[in-house]
C-alpha cells in the first residue's frame, strides 16, 4: 500500500540531511521545490528566494492532491519556468504574484482554478505556451475565463488557439 500523500499537512526532514530540506513543511531539494503538501492549511505561501525549479505537480492535484486552503502564492524571479498544471485544481487560489525574472510560463499551469480571475505575467516572460493545445482546458473562473495581463511592451510567444493577442489593449490578452 502506498503512502497517503494526499493527506499530508507538512513534511519534515531530519537536521543534517544533505539532500532535502523543508521550509515551513514544504519540501525542497537543492534549488528545486518538490512538494507543497495537499492538506497544508496555510492560505498563502512565498516560494523561497533562490528557488530555480518547481517540480511538475508540486502544488497541484497532478501528483499529491490539490490544496484547497491555498489562496495566494508568491513566486520569486529566480524560478525560470512555471510548469504545466502547477496549480491544477487549486480551487481557492485567487492570487499569484510572479516576480520579474521568470522566463517561461506554461499556459496550462492555471487549469481548473475557479477562484483565479486574472493573472499578471511579468515582462521578463518570453514564452507563454504549453505542450497541450486544447482551449477547453482553459476553464478557470465561474464563466470559464481567465484574464491574462502582460506587463511588458512586447508580447511573449503564445499558443495558437489558446490565447489570442488583442492589439491595442495595453498588454491585455
Amino acid at each position: 500500500e502506498s503512502f497517503p500523500v494526499k493527506a499530508l499537512k507538512a513534511i519534515y526532514v531530519e537536521n543534517g540531511n544533505r539532500t532535502f530540506y523543508t521550509d515551513d513543511g514544504v519540501l525542497y531539494q537543492g534549488k528545486k521545490l518538490l512538494v507543497y503538501p495537499a492538506c497544508k492549511e496555510d492560505s498563502s505561501y512565498a516560494i523561497l528566494n533562490g528557488t530555480e525549479e518547481i517540480a511538475d505537480g508540486a502544488i497541484s492535484g497532478d501528483v499529491y492532491g490539490s490544496n484547497s486552503f491555498l489562496t495566494s502564492i508568491s513566486i520569486p524571479g529566480s524560478v525560470e519556468k512555471i510548469p504545466n498544471s502547477m496549480f491544477f485544481c487549486c480551487e481557492n487560489l485567487s492570487q499569484i504574484d510572479f516576480a520579474e525574472g521568470i522566463k517561461e510560463v506554461d499556459s496550462g499551469a492555471f487549469w481548473l482554478c475557479p477562484a483565479l480571475k486574472h493573472v499578471e505575467i511579468p515582462a521578463s516572460v518570453t514564452k507563454f505556451t504549453t505542450e497541450y493545445t486544447s482551449a477547453d482546458n482553459w476553464l478557470s473562473g465561474d464563466e470559464g475565463s481567465l484574464d491574462i495581463y502582460f506587463r511588458g511592451s512586447s508580447a511573449p510567444e503564445f499558443d495558437d488557439g489558446v490565447c489570442d493577442t488583442r492589439h491595442g489593449s495595453g498588454g491585455k490578452v
